[in-house]
């Protein structure tokens, strides 16, 4: 009952050898799993084939379908089509090289090429990415061996202009079975009878090459622009620099400097140096703080001076950049200005016939539309490779060579249209090789005096696709559907995409790329400013490791002492270090200001009084001014006695500290060059000669101040007399 009286999946049923074992769809051997049947062809309108399973006689040969039972056929394509082709029976044309779908080793150029039965293009001397996917598809047949044919007299006589429409009308005459390689899938080629194409490999553009003109106009600023002057290492140590700078600048300046740091609250004014230093780089050296100390100065001076040294090399990097960015000016704008101007425009025979149809005004170029075999020589013939033939056929003027002892070349191309990948295989300098292009190993073109390799390098490619072709294989006719079905299966693993990525890895670096940017970087690198990062970052840390010490040796003459670098970091410490250092609320200016006032409503009077008074005085007359009110506010020589009283007041308070009394009256008259002429003002006070204890010598002095003005008053409000002066005193 094989394959008889019912639709069965009998592949499985009956244990044939390839359908044993575990089986899946995603294999060639999916039908195994497929029902089908045998028919009667001659009443059976589905597909049906006829079977080679069994010997039997041609009168007695049984049909089996897939399609009658619903299935589709995938037997026929996976084993018996390809039964007769194994062994090297199958028939394979090469045309010429094309990009790097097929491209001829070195040793063959001069060597030639044998034709034969051969396990692999490599032997024949080619590769590719066209030609190993090809390998690949046949050898997932089990075919391991094909035979390498010429093309015939017949076929280029019918296209001497491309091999490639040589090889497709090889097939036609059935003197190949495939050709491989990057086959166009033209109208013109479509239209020749006897094969097929495959599904498409992948698809061309084609754009306009033209020469530059030398002007250039300012392009686009691309994203990331702004930051390409530095590379991304250098940019890290910029930004660690700049946050080492605000922690430095504000450990040295950010107790005493109240201008620049009004809060002592760490977060605060620490953020608030961080931004400073920020906006000093990124605000093209925009300095906001103005410091007090030396150490201050010195660290300021050095990172002022890195400042304008990475400012200098972000600009100078920069305007490099952005002249080589401008856009390259070309000698035509597009393909309908070079046709406008009567340009010659050369591009590869095979698809000048689709270049007339999408562009009607060609049609008026006539000869000046000029076929070439393959890219390499039509760029050849911009500089120089090709002479004029202009009483020649229109097909034949790309094979008239010039005579280089008799005429010089003339570079009759002035434009060419060619495909983005032929574009970026000129770059490395392939198309401009002199063992492949003979111009470029002439006495003509030596005489130029330029390398050969970059030959090309003046040439730009114009924006706008001028035409987009598939690219597929050409196949026999009895080929066409289970090979066909096979390189679409292959592509959809991607396995096309993998051979291109492998063949553009084997090419040379970009030329042109190279000698644009030689000697020439897009971003400095971090070792170029490394030191001046280096020797700014280690001033600013020793100006702070001065400072702190400065502060431990010094502690004691402060009257209110500077907390040390722990506290400041961390806020550790005991008493008022803590306090400074730990309760930041307590030192912002407001709650300074409460301790101020309360300590005037107890009579505890500090030297904070004698700044406000003179602070207040200076800031009334300044809104008076600005009104244009006229103001006695500003101090005058009549305020210096009430300001030295007010002094001496201090000095006789208890609750002033004993440190600061003892460094004030010991101090007073220091640095002036008549102390030992003159009686210091303690001498005049208190003198020499008679002792009195400290809280009796405050005691007497008080009294004798606070006791004369009393009198003084007292008289004045008996006698009727009270002046403003001596009002404001008693309020």
């Amino acid at each position: 009952s094989y394959g008889a009286s019912a639709c069965l999946p009998h592949s499985i049923i009956y244990n044939e050898t390839q359908c044993t074992g575990e089986i899946t769809t995603n294999n060639d051997l999916s039908y195994c799993k497929l029902s089908w049947c045998f028919v009667d062809p001659d009443n059976c309108h589905k597909p049906n084939v006829a079977s080679s399973f069994f010997d039997q006689q041609a009168n007695s040969t049984q049909y089996y379908s897939y399609e009658t039972c619903g299935n589709l056929d995938s037997y026929t394509v996976f084993d018996s089509v390809f039964d007769k082709f194994k062994g090297g029976k199958i028939r394979v044309q090469v045309p010429g090289d094309d990009s790097v779908g097929v491209m001829t080793y070195e040793e063959f150029k001069t060597t030639g090429f044998t034709y034969g039965v051969k396990n692999s293009f490599k032997q024949y001397g080619k590769h590719g990415h066209a030609l190993t996917f090809m390998e690949d598809v046949l050898e997932s047949l089990e075919i391991y061996s094909f035979e390498v044919v010429p093309r015939s007299e017949d076929s280029l006589a019918f296209s001497p202009g491309s091999s490639f429409t040589a090889c497709i009308h090889d097939i036609a005459l059935n003197n190949t079975d495939i050709c491989v390689g990057n086959f166009w899938t033209t109208e013109y080629r479509q239209q020749i009878p006897g094969y097929r194409f495959t599904q498409s490999t992948f698809q061309d553009h084609f754009r306009v090459l033209s020469r530059q003109s030398g002007d250039s106009s300012g392009s686009f600023l691309s994203v990331g622009l702004a930051t390409k002057p530095f590379e991304k290492e250098l940019w890290i140590l910029v930004l660690l620099m700049l946050l080492v700078m605000g922690l430095c600048k504000w450990l040295i300046e950010g107790w005493d400097n109240d201008d620049d740091y009004p809060t002592k609250d760490r977060v605060d004014s620490l953020s608030r140096s961080v931004f400073f230093a920020f906006q000093a780089f990124f605000g093209n050296g925009d300095f906001k703080e103005t410091p007090f100390s030396s150490e201050g100065q010195l660290s300021f001076l050095s990172f002022a001076f890195c400042i304008s040294v990475l400012l200098t090399a972000y600009v100078a990097q920069m305007t490099t950049i952005l002249s080589r960015a401008e856009t390259i000016s070309t000698e035509y704008k597009d393909l309908d200005d070079a046709i406008d101007k009567g340009a010659y425009i050369c591009a590869m025979t095979a698809i000048r016939p689709e270049l007339r149809k999408r562009y009607p005004k060609l049609s008026r170029a006539g000869k000046k539309l000029v076929g070439f075999e393959s890219a390499g020589h039509a760029l050849e013939a911009m500089e120089g490779g090709f002479v004029y033939g202009d009483t020649l056929d229109e097909s034949a003027i790309a094979t008239v060579r010039s005579d280089w002892d008799s005429a010089s070349p003339d570079g009759y191309c002035d434009v060419a249209i060619v495909a983005e990948m032929e574009f970026r295989i000129m770059q490395t300098g392939a198309y401009s090789n002199p063992a492949d292009f003979t111009y470029f190993a002439s006495d003509l073109f030596k005489e130029r005096d330029i390398d050969s390799a970059a030959a090309h390098c003046d040439k730009q490619l114009l924006d706008g696709i001028t035409l987009s072709i598939d690219n597929a294989y050409a196949v026999s006719l009895e080929l066409s559907y289970p090979l066909g079905y096979a390189v679409a299966k292959a592509k959809a693993t991607g396995a096309y995409g993998q051979a291109i990525d492998a063949a553009f890895n084997t090419l040379p670096n970009d030329v042109c790329e190279t000698k644009a940017n030689e000697n020439v970087s897009d971003s400095l690198k971090w070792e170029q400013l490394f030191g001046i990062l280096f020797i700014t970052t280690l001033v600013s840390i020793l100006c702070v490791v001065y400072h702190y010490l400065k502060v431990y040796l010094t502690k004691g003459d402060r009257f209110v002492k500077e907390p040390g670098l722990r506290n400041r970091l961390f806020g550790y410490g005991e008493g008022a270090e803590k306090k400074f250092g730990g309760d930041p609320q307590s030192n912002y200016v407001h709650a300074n200001r409460e301790a101020r006032l309360k300590a005037r409503e107890e009579l505890s009077f500090d030297l904070t009084m004698v700044g406000d008074a003179l602070h207040s005085r200076h800031k009334v007359a300044n809104l008076c001014a600005e009104k244009g009110i006229k103001a006695d506010s500003p101090l005058t020589l009549s305020d210096i006695p009430s300001l030295f009283k007010t002094m001496l007041m201090m000095l006789s308070d208890t609750n002033i500290k004993e440190d600061f009394k003892k460094l004030y009256v010991g101090d007073l008259g220091k640095g002036n060059n008549n102390a030992r002429r003159r009686p210091s003002v303690a001498k005049t006070l208190f003198g020499r000669k008679k002792k009195v204890a400290p809280a009796r010598r405050d005691s007497i002095v008080r009294d004798r101040i606070m006791g004369g003005r009393q009198l003084k008053r007292k008289d004045r409000i008996e006698g009727g007399i009270d002046t403003g002066e001596e009002k404001e005193e008693r309020e």
